[in-house]
Formats: structure tokens, C-alpha cells, sequence
């Protein structure tokens, strides 16, 4: 393994050993808490843009599986402890370096990830840079133009349920391919449409509800998809999740707040405002919605049990739900997979 180098905007630098994808990266440094899941964190289209700081000390431990990849979207670097070089796992098709080799993910290893993890916490999400020169690294810093807004699909396809109920116009803006599979289990045939689409289209075709996915950046930046949310919310029902939830706030008037380090990993808490379950959840995200914003709109329905921040709002009135995580119905704790039936009522109308 070769040297290289980890430099952050805060000027600290760290050094470490190559794994994965040779090359020079850049983009926004964060922490993930998830101790396994990494397949779908690194093919989770929310992440793009972002080099990823994994806090469990080890990865890599039981391989790489072709079956958990989300999508073909990744992150600019995963940054780690120790890469295991020995896994093992019955399913496994490989190391995770190999995978990240063959993918293009730049991977650095033997850092002081608990270090890392204290500096995004106490200094919130910056800008970072690997090279095999700490000068290079830092010209990358100066020349970053922030994160994508959306990585989704560039062309429209359907993906038909075998026991047709409902049809679903999803937007996708960077979903992960379970959001879309569990839609079909249910009886939803779904039409998936990239960002920009108008909503004269989407209405034009009658669907019986709108799905608007999550995905990387600032919703604020994305105008296309306010302007979409504006104009469907009230004509059609709408579960809107992650980037999708941010972006139905805005179109409604309500804020954002910045969250410092933001919420990413698969173990983040999250209560139901209507009753006593606390559910663990997968989330991607730095914004949170200012509920207190949307008075008189909507009410909020879940809360983050670390820091009391929105995770979920209902507009009754425009016949709207949404979440700041994916519904979960393929990880072991399959917690929140029945906002999926949720949406099915909301369209029987």
C-alpha cells in the first residue's frame, strides 16, 4: 500500500495508506456510524461527493456482495481504521479493495479515524482532499465546487408489478434500488422520471401518487424540484423522502437548519410523535426541517432522539407525508417499512 495524504480545509493533515482506487479526490468530509451496511453506503446515491469516514474500526470484515449494491452512483473516498483483507461470509465475491478498485473508490487506510471523527464533530462537515502531496491536496480544496444536486436516473423507464393496484410516478434523484423494488412488491407499477421533469408531466399521465426519492445536495439549490413539488402538492398524493422531504418544506415556505455533523449511518434514532416506538433508521443527510416554520401546514410526525431535530412531516391538506430516511424493509431491524403501506393508503383516496 502506498503513502498518501488526507488534508482537511481546517489545515490538518493526516497520514495514511492507499486502498481501492488509485488518484487524487476531493469532496465533503463526513463520519458514518454504520457498523456493517458499507455495500449500500457506498453505493447510496445520497454519499455522492462526499469521502466518508467510517467510525467502526474495521471494514471490510465479511467481503463484498454484487447483491447489496443500490446503484452505480459513489462516494469521492471511504477512509478508514483497517480494511480486512481476509473476510469472511459464504456470500462473499470478493475484498471490498478489490470492489472499490474495479468501482473507482478512493480508499485510505491506517488513519486516526476516532480523530477524524472528533474534528467533524466538533468543527462540523468540511471540505478534505487525498493526494500523494499535501500541496496538490490543498489546491483541490481551493478548486471544489460542492456537491452534486441530485445523481439519479438521465432517462425514463417503468418497472411493472406483476399484480397491478396502483401507478406510481417516482422521481428519482438518487434512490437507492430496494426504495423502488418494495414499491412493486406492493402492486405499484412505477414510472421512474430524472429530475426536471415538470409537473404538468407528471399529472398529465393520472398517476395515483408521486414518490420523490432521496439524493445528494442542498434542495434550496435544486429550483427544477421546488417548483415540482409546488405544483404537485394538493393534485396528487406524495411521499417525499430525504432530499425529497428537505424539498417539500422549502416549496411549502417552511426552512432548514444546518445540522453540524449532520446524520449519516445506519443506527439513528428516530420516535414516532403519535406514539412510543422509537425506530433505528439509515439516514444521509447534513439539513433538518424547522417544524416550527410550517405551522398552520404540517405537522411533524418523528424526531431525531439525539439531538430533537425533524425527521418526518404530515401535510394533511395537501395529502402529503415525509420522511429525512429511507422506509426500511430489507436491514435486519425492518422498522419503518410500513410508511410504504402508508403511501398505499394515501392513494386509495
Amino acid at each position: 500500500m502506498n503513502k498518501a495524504y488526507l488534508v482537511l480545509q481546517n489545515g490538518r493533515i493526516f497520514e495514511g495508506k492507499r486502498f481501492g482506487a488509485d488518484g487524487d479526490t476531493v469532496g465533503e468530509l463526513i463520519f458514518s456510524t454504520g457498523v456493517v451496511g458499507y455495500m449500500e453506503l457506498l453505493t447510496n446515491p445520497a454519499a455522492a461527493g462526499q469521502m466518508i469516514v467510517g467510525t467502526f474500526p474495521v471494514m471490510g470484515c465479511y467481503g463484498v456482495q454484487s447483491g447489496d449494491e443500490q446503484s452505480g452512483v459513489n462516494p469521492a473516498a471511504f477512509i478508514v481504521r483497517s480494511v480486512c483483507e481476509t473476510p469472511s461470509n459464504f456470500r462473499s465475491e470478493g475484498t471490498l479493495d478489490e470492489w472499490m478498485q474495479k468501482k473507482g473508490i478512493v480508499g485510505l487506510c491506517d488513519i486516526d479515524t476516532r480523530a477524524l471523527t472528533a474534528i467533524i464533530r466538533d468543527e462540523g462537515a468540511q471540505v478534505a482532499a487525498i493526494s500523494d502531496s499535501a500541496d496538490k491536496a490543498l489546491a483541490l480544496i481551493e478548486g471544489f465546487k460542492g456537491l452534486p444536486v441530485g445523481a439519479g436516473c438521465k432517462e425514463t423507464y417503468t418497472v411493472k408489478a406483476e399484480n397491478e393496484t396502483r401507478k406510481v410516478t417516482f422521481v428519482d434523484l438518487g434512490t437507492q434500488k430496494y426504495v423502488i423494488d418494495e414499491l412493486v412488491k406492493l402492486g405499484c407499477s412505477v414510472k421512474v422520471v430524472p429530475q426536471g421533469i415538470t409537473a404538468a408531466e407528471v399529472l398529465a399521465d393520472k398517476p395515483d401518487g408521486v414518490f420523490i426519492s432521496d439524493g445528494p445536495g442542498d434542495p434550496t439549490e435544486n429550483k427544477d424540484l421546488l417548483r415540482l413539488l409546488a405544483g404537485l402538492l394538493g393534485k396528487v398524493p406524495v411521499f417525499a423522502v430525504g432530499l425529497g422531504h428537505l424539498a417539500a418544506a422549502v416549496a411549502l415556505g417552511g426552512k432548514l437548519v444546518s445540522l453540524k455533523s449532520g446524520h449519516h449511518g445506519a443506527n439513528q434514532p428516530v420516535s414516532d410523535l403519535k406514539g412510543t416506538r422509537t425506530y433505528i433508521t439509515t439516514q444521509h443527510h447534513r439539513l433538518a426541517v424547522d417544524a416550527d416554520s410550517l405551522r398552520g401546514k404540517g405537522m411533524p410526525i418523528f424526531v431525531n432522539r439525539n439531538d430533537n431535530t425533524n425527521e418526518g412531516m404530515e401535510y394533511t391538506v395537501f395529502n402529503a407525508m415525509t420522511v429525512a430516511f429511507n422506509p426500511d424493509k430489507v436491514t435486519s431491524h425492518q422498522d419503518t417499512g410500513f410508511l410504504f403501506n402508508k403511501f398505499m393508503t394515501m392513494m386509495e383516496g
